[in-house]
């Protein structure tokens, strides 16, 4: 036993011996943590003896999901120092460096655009993997998962996940209990429109018309992709986008009253991206600057204030009838 687990030990005693019998009753009634009475320098010198043999045994046993996983609630919910949303997201989207050196493969880093659980395997040992265990301990995963997703204010991850526990698997695709993978996607669902409504709350505060534009045209694209893959929930994220566009046109002055602010939003997000396209093409090949300046010349940057506008067809109506 070294100095320092003799310390910890002699540190438990110690602290135990103060506690009466009533706190004792306490806490085998309401499951207080025994780290409640170290203090912090102890708990984290603890915690990092624990991560150590976690990482252990992910090393030596790559597909342990197990150990990936309480490594990664640990570094998501510590009280210490420990804690680290980073290390959280790469345990399960990236990649791991241990402590000794190795890179352990993130829980979810095999996914694939048709299969997000792809390279998860059963552990065939029943001493390890108890009936049902598979499926419950990969709902652990995924909850995890959209709560770090969720702290770091990641929305594209967090739809790419929504829109696979959207589709129903096949019989020998199935990583999830049908109740839990219809749980956690609406839970993806509205964890992405949490995320989408904070950053533009958060970006109308600072008032940066270009960031508030290049967060619409974000927004603009996760509705599109919503709109492919997740009818259902089309009405959810264009009210984002409307949002979104109401208060960057109010910025400008030139917000439009009684018409479809969808369809304006829409028009608006996709000529800046045809604008952005255009510039990206005309800097990367000098060489074609002149067959492209035609096509760029009538796009313009919504920032020059050419921003599209409702068209009223009955006062179009009516200047034709004029001129005749």
């Amino acid at each position: 036993m070294d100095n320092q687990t003799q310390r910890i030990s002699k540190h438990y005693l110690d602290k135990f011996e103060k506690i009466s019998a009533k706190e004792n009753h306490l806490c085998s009634m309401r499951f207080i943590s025994i780290l409640d009475y170290v203090d912090s320098e102890l708990r984290d010198a603890i915690f990092n003896e624990c991560l150590k043999n976690l990482e252990e045994c992910a090393t030596r046993f790559p597909e342990h999901y197990k150990s990936l996983y309480r490594l990664a609630y640990h570094y998501m919910y510590s009280p210490g120092i420990t804690k680290s949303f980073d290390k959280c997201y790469e345990l399960l989207l990236g990649s791991y460096k241990t402590a000794l050196g190795a890179l352990v493969q993130g829980i979810f880093t095999e996914r694939r655009s048709n299969n997000f659980f792809n390279g998860i395997w059963r552990i065939p040992s029943s001493d390890i993997d108890r009936p049902g265990s598979f499926e419950t301990h990969l709902c652990k995963c995924v909850k995890l998962l959209i709560t770090v997703l969720t702290a770091k204010h990641d929305h594209e991850n967090i739809l790419e996940l929504a829109v696979h526990l959207y589709r129903t698997p096949e019989t020998d695709k199935k990583y999830l209990n049908e109740t839990d993978r219809e749980m956690l996607y609406q839970t993806a669902v509205s964890s992405c429109i949490e995320v989408l409504k904070n950053k533009l709350k958060w970006i109308s505060d600072k008032k940066d018309d270009c960031k508030l534009l290049s967060l619409m045209i974000d927004i603009f694209k996760v509705y599109r992709k919503c709109v492919r893959h997740i009818h259902e929930k089309e009405c959810a994220f264009s009210s984002v986008l409307v949002e979104a566009y109401i208060i960057y046109m109010n910025k400008k002055g030139q917000l439009q009253e009684n018409c479809n602010h969808l369809d304006l939003a829409l028009k608006l997000c996709a000529h800046e991206i045809n604008y952005r396209k255009t510039k990206e093409k005309m800097e990367n090949d000098p060489k074609n600057v002149d067959t492209t300046l035609s096509d760029a010349s009538k796009i313009q940057p919504i920032s020059s204030q050419n921003i599209p506008v409702p068209v009223d067809e009955a006062v179009v109506e009516a200047k034709k009838t004029s001129r005749l």
